[in-house]
């Protein structure tokens, strides 16, 4: 678990130097580890400034810092699946911290970045493309650490600290943008993790696994996503919720909401007719008509529809 180093955090911060490849393995050995609560716990810190860690009843846990050089705590798996992870609670991350679902391996990291301090991580990596998933739209980076050590990273673009992470979503679109291991087969652990660097803060998450799947759209850089439009009869607006817009060749459509302000919806052939009800392919492009800033679903508009 390294933190982005390299770059200017805050102004009060000192930049520190790019982590060794020692430095990455330690992480593998943490200070303390354990079961509490029925959850696997993990804590490590490099030593430097001030951290106090406490495992809480079932998966609660609470942390707080003070002029730390770089720490990682939290309760989760010891072994990392596609799981569906609830999470709950306070999130004080100071000048820079990140409250995240977070898996570690000896070739890799992925941090699903759910809330953070006013330092981006991924603007230390390569952006590769977009994923809609539980309500929300994720920015997806990835960092290389050394030359066989890689991070993925999903940062929430709308900052929450309470929530649903589907985590299948994220490792499924890693995969597909070239992620060199699988974090469901490959990772030691899995945890809702909160881990400071050069700040002060305090965080207080409870941690548990839920039943439900979120709907997800993956989207390369360039903004655009794919998603299955099967011909039914008159459609005006659709919720986020549903990856499905219903349309037919003769059927304009109004609006449908998406975390996206860009989408392309295509199926697989043409309708034999105007009123046939079969699967028919469409591609429309949206503009959000709002900016909408606090919601994770902007009303969208459809500006063309072809057939």
């Amino acid at each position: 678990m390294v933190s982005f180093t390299s770059a200017v955090i805050a102004a009060s911060v000192a930049v520190q130097a790019l982590a060794l490849p020692t430095e990455l393995v330690s992480r593998s050995t943490a200070n303390s580890q354990g079961t509490s609560g029925g959850y696997f716990y993990q804590f490590w810190s490099d030593g430097t400034g001030n951290v106090q860690y406490t495992n809480g009843d079932a998966g609660e846990y609470k942390v707080t810092w003070s002029n730390v050089g770089d720490f990682t705590s939290g309760k989760g798996w010891k072994t990392a699946t596609d799981r569906t992870i609830d999470y709950s609670g306070t999130f004080v991350p100071g000048s820079n911290a990140y409250l995240a679902v977070y898996t570690w391996s000896g070739t890799g990291e992925t941090y699903i970045l759910e809330n953070y301090g006013p330092y981006n991580p991924g603007t230390g990596g390569t952006h590769m493309g977009t994923l809609s998933s539980d309500g929300g739209m994720y920015d997806i980076y990835r960092v290389y650490r050394s030359a066989t050590y890689v991070q993925y990273w999903s940062v929430r673009q709308q900052k929450r600290s309470s929530g649903t992470v589907t985590t299948k979503n994220h490792y499924d679109e890693y995969n597909k943008l070239g992620l060199t291991f699988n974090p469901a087969t490959n990772a030691t652990y899995q945890i809702v993790s909160t881990e400071g660097f050069g700040s002060t803060g305090s965080a207080d998450i409870t941690v548990s696994e839920g039943t439900s799947s979120g709907s997800t759209v993956g989207s390369a850089s360039s903004g655009i996503s794919s998603v299955v439009a099967p011909s039914s009869a008159k459609s005006s607006s659709v919720p986020l919720a549903s990856s499905t817009v219903k349309a037919n060749s003769s059927t304009k459509i109004s609006s449908v909401v998406l975390a996206s302000s860009i989408a392309k919806v295509v199926s697989s052939a043409a309708p034999t007719s105007p009123t046939t009800e079969t699967q028919c392919e469409i591609s429309i492009t949206i503009t959000p008509t709002s900016t909408a800033t606090s919601m994770a679903t902007p009303e969208c508009e459809v500006q063309y529809v072809t057939v």
